[in-house]
């Protein structure tokens, strides 16, 4: 008790499944449902690497007894699985993350050391004017929708699909991407989207047109119909248009991409256009700037192309 109050406590044991537990139910109630479906996904490969190479994994193997070595054996046994490095770095992070979760809940943590493999950082895919041309002419009236918004917004697909009338300013020309009771953003911080002139127009006509992701008619919006920008007929969100998407790709040859790449298309035309790096991180709601900096190269491209007009202009 002495102890207690002067802060000094001391470290409790738990067994490594319990703790894995408890780190995947907190991940359920403190982040975004991809994250936690990703949480959870490592720590069933995991949990199968663990009971076929630790003695009672299960009933005593503790949190404290998880060595370096035996890390690096998983990585062994995920790369012969055919697993690439940057999946294994995913499962990583997830004993990275655990190890800080149960330091700060006062556990007994393992002192060791995470050695992940350095992935190979690739140019971001966007589509080409004439692949965005092809997008919105060709497709369905229901998928232009997001590819409309996709394209001028950055938004992600799940906060596209949650995105409610009432976070649309109409008259000060932004969006609010927000946090609500049933969605959450990627890291559970609203932030702001101007709207430009195409899809103002865009929304125009969409508050008062409603289209059936079945049918593809255009009808007038119901009451019920009002709350979501794109939503079923019952009112209710969509799940998910990513088949349909894939779809549309494959009809139209369009190879290498998916329905992120329209996020990918809006950072890179930012960037391309002279917006900073520091502005499209907030429009893409990114934590850290290293994940906005895999357009860095566009904005060198675009550096140079100014210079170049300077140095035509002193001619």
């Amino acid at each position: 008790l002495a102890l207690k109050k002067l802060g000094i406590c001391e470290p409790k044991n738990i067994l490594l499944a319990d703790v894995m537990n408890e780190y995947v139910e907190w991940a359920k109630n403190n982040q975004s449902k991809n994250t936690y479906l990703s949480k959870c996904r490592s720590k069933k490969n995991i949990d199968v690497f663990l009971l076929t190479h630790v003695d009672e994994y299960k009933h005593t193997f503790q949190l404290h007894e998880l060595t370096t070595s035996l890390i690096e054996k998983y990585k062994q046994y995920r790369c012969a699985q055919h697993l690439n490095g940057a999946s294994i770095n995913k499962e990583l992070n997830f004993i990275s993350g655990l190890i800080k979760l149960a330091n700060e809940w006062g556990y007994v943590i393992p002192n060791v050391t995470l050695r992940r493999y350095k992935e190979i950082q690739k140019s971001p895919r966007y589509f080409s004017h004439h692949e965005i041309h092809q997008l919105q002419t060709k497709s369905s009236h229901y998928l232009r929708q997001i590819i409309m918004i996709g394209l001028n917004t950055g938004m992600r697909i799940g906060e596209i699909l949650h995105l409610e009338w009432k976070h649309v300013n109409m008259t000060q020309h932004h969006i609010i991407v927000a946090n609500t009771d049933s969605f959450h953003t990627k890291n559970r911080k609203d932030r702001m989207i101007p709207i430009n002139s195409e899809l103002q127009s865009y929304f125009n006509m969409l508050k008062n047109t409603f289209i059936h992701p079945s049918t593809d008619q255009p009808t007038p919006r119901t009451k019920h119909q009002m709350k979501y920008v794109i939503c079923q007929p019952t009112g209710e969100p969509i799940a998910s248009v990513k088949k349909s998407f894939r779809r549309l790709l494959k009809r139209l040859n369009i190879q290498n991409a998916s329905i992120h790449t329209l996020r990918h298309t809006f950072a890179s035309n930012c960037v391309m256009n002279g917006v900073d790096l520091y502005t499209v991180k907030e429009f893409l709601g990114h934590q850290r700037i290293s994940t906005t900096e895999i357009y860095a190269h566009l904005s060198n491209e675009f550096k140079k192309k100014s210079i170049e007009k300077i140095q035509a202009k002193i001619k």
